[in-house]
């Protein structure tokens, strides 16, 4: 029950902070950015979920597949560093 509360939390945090400095730098296009992040969560899950089951299937258990979810991440982590204002 923590963990999915911690990962509830830990993935509807981020979207206010986004969404509000996407408001500030381009006031006009708030929305523009939601949609965007949108977007590109669905092919992230509709891409990601058959990856991590194949991943799972050559392995024969979930430690390499939840190990490439936390590659994913760390790299999304590091490129978030790269973006200018």
């Amino acid at each position: 029950m923590t963990a999915i509360l911690l990962l509830g939390i830990g993935c509807g945090l981020p979207y206010a902070a986004l969404f509000n400095r996407a408001a500030a730098l381009f006031p006009g296009r708030a929305g523009a950015a939601m949609g965007l992040v949108n977007m590109l969560g669905i092919v992230m899950i509709l891409v990601g979920a058959p990856v991590v089951g194949t991943i799972a299937d050559w392995t024969g258990n979930f430690q390499a597949a939840f190990m490439s979810l936390a590659a994913f991440s760390a790299a999304v982590l590091l490129a978030a560093f790269f973006i200018r204002e």
